[in-house]
This record gives structure tokens, C-alpha cells and sequence, in this order.
């Protein structure tokens, strides 16, 4: 990177620093200068009484048992709220009081929610008649009472048909964007801050009408997946507008501070479904701040904000949410030429990811596949296989590069040459080995001996990676190397949690006589795989694809273990589905069941097809 450019990078991170540093010094000298603090600020409210405290425990204890009628439980909240008037702050801010009041909030009705902001906004701000909920929303406990409350306009938002209810629900919606123009005033603040970030998340999702599930959901491939539609008004959206347009005004506290950039994320992910043209102005805001600080230099792109924990999480959304402008000038002035390098940086490369997952057109995944492709063996030797992983599902996305890529791995794991090594690639795929390091430089010369080599090791990303490769339109190589493992190396790979996905993956690609191949390997082993949480599935996998010869083959293979499979706790399972007592006590009569049930399988496939 140019020296120059450097400097103005190491600048921009600092000047926070040096900022917090010159504040303390003048605090220093004028103590009318320093800020108070947020006990300082919230001194003058009261706190919790010991026999108020006593009560909501009650209460709690009462919310563990089941109430035997809604009249009841809705009488029930009626009288708790009533306490609740007149401490609503101490409550909200008492690390067991706000328990409780959380766990009441989704029973509450519109109007006992009216009640509950109109007290906090009147004890907060202090007869003012601007609100003020900067101290319950930057509180460790209140932060969790107002995200809560937020959560409940989604269900709130339908009761709102009948005429009280959407009085009361004007009244709701008041007091909502009453905090959210204190929000927009105060932006920075409430986004930096560890609690008040997450209030401002549910704030932008009840305003943009979108309600994001958990990131972190295991397997959540598209941004779409974790997104649901929820209802909302045309006052909302004026004001989650208002909002996103402001954040525009301070792109780089969200470009690196660790609590406020998850906050942009929110508000670009929540336009990308409701107001698409505004996304891309914010994704555009955003890269020209990034070049705005790269005037005066030779180097086209700040590599430094990918390598950022904080930075690089933001280009990513950016990334995945981009239409094809925007996408080809964050490509071509920011990525180009740096792809491999940047795939190699324990962070930089998940921005990379999303650039090979997200590219809009064949000819621009070319130019991001061209550049990356003979460089593959230093990305894996970084043990960055998400990368890889990318490639291979945009080749199947754009209909590119298939056999070119399979070829390069081939290579990469030193498989290519000669061809007999093919037939192990598979294994070597899964495990992340070299062949070298898979034999152990023990090098078999016959298929034999290749066999003696046991099945360990599967891990995660190599499991995915063979998945994806059986999606090639030719994936014969790939497949007949699973097909050629022995019956111990597909146990092992059935019983594997990363390695069973692939034998599922697997058996769609089979046909009737190859599944029949596969079945009589295992026979004898399908115990083995009926006691395994995770055999157990593949189990019912086969079953669900055979024919009534092969599932009474199974089962005549299982019948000797029914002790077993009754005592175990996944064996029992495939007991149950199998029909395995039936089978033992009345042959004929389980044929004759399991035959109608394929029959009726068939006519509704045919009917669906």
C-alpha cells in the first residue's frame, strides 16, 4: 500500500482517540467541561423498594404456572399493571424487576403498552417536552424492557381493526416515533453505546416493517432466508427514511465502531427488502467516504478496512445487498486485483466470499473466477475453504468453470496424476488432506491397498465442499469415488455429522440399481447405523427411496437387534418406522402395507409432477 495512503488510514482510525485524550485534558483544567456520567445521570431516579421487589418475585413465580383461562390471565395482567403505575422507571431499571416486567410485556394489550411509555417518557423527561429516553435505552436493564416493547408492535400492529384498539394503537405509534426522533437527534450516541445499539435494531425493523431473524442461524445461506415481512404504516416508513438518511451523515462511526456497525447492517438489510433504490444510496454513501479518504494517492483501494473485524463485517452486507452498478464499481475499484491476496487474511477473506457468492452476471463472476483460479493451492494452504466453496457454487449458480474448477482441486490436492489417484478424491475432499499427507507419503499401488487407508477426519468445510461438487452438471469423478468407498468408510462417514450430509446429498444422485449397490454394502452394518444420531437418518433416508424388496431386506437385516433397537434411544425410532414388531409377527400383512403406502407415494408424485 502506498505510504501516503497508510498515513491517512492510521489518521482516521486515530482520531477517536485522540479526541477521548483532548477531552480529558480540558476536563481536566475546567471541571464544568466533563460530562456526567450515566450514574451520574440517573441519580435522581428512584430506585426499587424491598416490598415492591417482593411482589414482582411473586409474580414471576405465579408466570411459571399455566393459567386455566385467557379471562384469568387477562385479569391477571390487568392487576400487575396497575402495580406497575407509578415505577415504571425503578422497575425498568432493577436487574430483577425488568425480568419480570419483560416477561409480562408480550401479554400486555395496546393500551396497557400506551400506559406503560407514557410513564416512562413522563418520569424521564422531567416535565420536559422533549422525550428523553436516553437513560432507560443506554440502561443494561431498560435496554431489554424497550427492545421488548418493540417487538411486541408486530403482534400489536393486527389488533388494530377494531375501533378502541386503533385509538389505542395511534396513541402506540406516538410514543414510538416520539423515541425515534430523539433517536435521529442523537444517532452517534445511542448507536455507540453496547445497550442502546440493540434498541435502535428493533427500532429500525418496527419502523421498516421487516423483522430480522437470528444471524447466526446455522446453514442461513441467502439474506433473504432470514427475513420475514411484518406489518407496517406510511408514518413508519417516513421515519425509518428520516433515519437511514441521517446515517449517511456518520459513515464512519459506523464503519468502525464495533456496537454501531451492526446497526447499519440492520437498516441496509431492512431496505434491501422495502426501499431498494434507498439501499444502494446507502451502499454508495458508504464506498464514496471509503474513496474520500484515498484522494491524494496511488493506491485505488483501502485494503486496510477489510482486514477490520468491524469494517470488513459492514463491506460484506454492502456486498450482499448491492444491485449490479453498484456491485461492478465496488469490484473493480476496491477488489480487482487483489482478491487472492485479500483471500488469504484471516479476515479479509469473508468479504471475498461474499464478493464470488454475490456477482450479479456470468461475465463478472469470469472476471472474479479468471483471476482467483490459479492461485486456489495458496488459498488452501491458508485453510480458507470458504473461499473455495464460493467458487464452486457460483460456477453451478452462473452455469461456469465447472470442469476447469474440478480439475484445478484436483490438482491442488495432488490427485490429478496419475488417474488412478482420482478415484480417492473424495475421501482426500472431505478430510482437507493432500494425498501425500493421506497416506501418510505411504503411497498405495494398487486400489486394494487404497482401501486399507480407513475413513477419518471429516471435517465441515470439506463435507460442504463435496456436497457443492456433486451439483456440477458432471460430477462422475466425485461420484464414483464415494461409490467406491468400503462399507466401514461409509459407516463412518453415515455416523460423521459433517459426513452423513454428504450420503444424503449422495443417494439423490443415485439410481435404483446403484442404491441397491449401496444398500448391500452396508448390509450387516445397519445396526451400526440405526443406533447413531445421525445414521439413524440416513437410515430413513434409504428408506423413504426403496423399493418394498429392499425395505424388507433392511429390515430382515435389522430383526435379529430388535432388543437393541427397542433399548436405544435412535434405534427405537427406526423401530417404530420401519414397522419392525409387525414384520416379525405378520410378514404378509406388513408386505401388503408397506406396498400400498409406495403405491400412494407414486399417484401423489405423479400428481405433483
Amino acid at each position: 500500500m502506498n505510504p501516503e495512503c497508510k498515513d491517512n488510514v492510521k489518521r482516521h482510525f486515530k482520531k477517536d482517540t485522540k479526541e477521548k485524550t483532548t477531552s480529558f485534558k480540558k476536563g481536566k483544567r475546567k471541571k464544568q467541561m466533563v460530562k456526567p456520567t450515566d450514574k451520574e445521570e440517573q441519580s435522581h431516579i428512584k430506585k426499587l423498594d424491598p416490598l415492591s421487589r417482593g411482589y414482582f418475585r411473586r409474580v414471576s413465580e405465579r408466570l411459571e404456572e399455566d393459567f386455566t383461562t385467557d379471562e384469568e390471565r387477562e385479569l391477571f395482567v390487568a392487576n400487575v399493571f396497575s402495580e406497575v403505575n407509578g415505577q415504571a422507571v425503578p422497575l425498568s431499571m432493577d436487574s430483577s424487576g425488568s425480568h419480570v416486567l419483560q416477561r409480562l410485556l408480550p401479554l400486555a394489550s395496546c393500551n396497557q403498552l400506551c400506559q406503560l411509555l407514557k410513564e416512562l417518557e413522563n418520569e424521564l423527561s422531567k416535565g420536559s417536552e422533549e422525550s428523553h429516553f436516553e437513560p432507560l435505552v443506554c440502561h443494561c436493564c431498560g435496554a431489554h424492557i424497550m427492545e421488548t416493547v418493540l417487538q411486541q408492535i408486530y403482534r400489536l400492529r393486527k389488533t388494530q381493526d377494531d375501533s378502541e384498539a386503533s385509538a389505542d394503537w395511534e396513541v402506540l405509534e406516538h410514543h414510538i416515533l416520539r423515541l425515534t426522533s430523539e433517536v435521529i437527534t442523537k444517532l452517534p450516541t445511542f448507536c455507540k453505546h453496547t445497550h442502546g445499539s440493540f434498541v435502535v435494531r428493533a427500532l429500525v425493523q418496527v419502523l421498516g416493517g421487516v423483522l430480522l431473524e437470528d444471524s447466526n442461524i446455522k446453514g442461513q445461506k441467502s439474506l433473504e432466508m432470514g427475513l420475514q415481512d411484518a406489518p407496517t404504516s406510511e408514518v413508519f416508513s417516513s421515519a425509518f427514511k428520516r433515519l437511514a438518511k441521517e446515517s449517511l451523515k456518520h459513515t464512519k462511526v459506523f464503519l468502525t465502531n464495533g456496537s454501531a456497525s451492526p446497526v447499519f447492517q440492520t437498516i441496509l438489510k431492512v431496505c434491501h427488502v422495502r426501499f431498494p433504490k434507498l439501499c444502494q444510496k446507502l451502499g454508495q454513501g458508504m464506498l464514496d467516504y471509503l474513496t474520500s479518504l484515498n484522494q491524494g494517492s496511488d493506491c485505488r483501494n483501502l485494503q486496510v478496512f477489510f482486514k477490520d473485524r468491524t469494517s470488513s463485517r459492514l463491506i460484506e452486507n454492502i456486498v450482499e445487498v448491492s444491485q449490479k452498478p453498484l456491485f461492478r464499481t465496488l469490484y473493480e475499484n476496491h477488489f480487482k486485483g487483489h482478491l487472492v491476496s485479500l483471500a488469504q487474511h484471516p479476515i479479509a477473506n469473508f468479504p471475498v466470499q461474499r464478493i464470488v457468492g454475490s456477482a450479479p452476471s456470468p461475465k463478472l463472476f469470469r472476471q472474479i473466477f479468471d483471476e482467483m483460479v490459479h492461485e486456489l493451492e495458496s488459498v488452501f494452504a491458508a485453510k480458507h475453504i470458504g473461499v473455495i466453496i464460493e467458487l464452486a457454487e457460483g460456477c453451478i449458480r452462473h452455469g461456469e468453470r465447472q470442469a476447469e474448477l474440478l480439475q484445478h482441486l484436483l490438482q491442488v490436492f495432488h490427485c490429478a496424476e496419475p488417474p488412478s489417484r482420482q478415484m480417492t478424491c473424495a475421501s482426500l475432499f472431505m478430510t482437507l488432506l493432500t494425498y501425500e499427507s493421506y497416506y501418510q507419503n505411504h503411497e498405495p499401488k494398487n486400489e486394494a491397498e487404497q482401501k486399507e487407508r480407513p475413513l477419518s477426519g471429516v471435517v465441515y468445510n470439506g463435507s460442504r465442499l463435496v456436497q457443492t461438487l456433486l451439483g456440477f452438471s458432471d460430477n462422475t469423478i466425485v461420484l464414483r469415488s464415494l461409490r467406491l468407498l468400503s462399507s466401514s468408510d461409509l459407516v463412518t462417514l453415515a455416523c460423521d455429522p459433517s459426513g452423513s450430509h454428504v450420503l444424503d446429498v449422495m443417494m439423490r444422485h443415485l439410481n435404483k440399481k446403484e442404491l441397491a449397490k449401496l444398500l448391500k454394502k452396508l448390509k450387516g452394518r445397519l445396526i451400526e447405523l440405526a443406533c447413531n444420531k445421525y445414521g439413524s437418518r440416513i437410515m430413513d433416508k434409504i428408506w423413504s427411496t426403496s423399493e418394498v424388496s429392499q425395505k424388507k431386506s433392511i429390515v430382515e437385516d435389522l430383526a435379529p437387534h430388535e432388543a437393541r433397537l427397542r433399548s436405544d434411544i435412535f434405534g427405537h425410532h427406526i423401530a417404530r418406522n420401519f414397522a419392525l414388531f409387525h414384520f416379525l409377527k405378520r410378514k404378509k400383512e406388513w408386505e401388503d402395507i408397506q406396498t400400498a403406502q409406495l403405491k400412494k407415494r407414486r399417484m401423489f408424485n405423479d400428481i405433483l409432477e
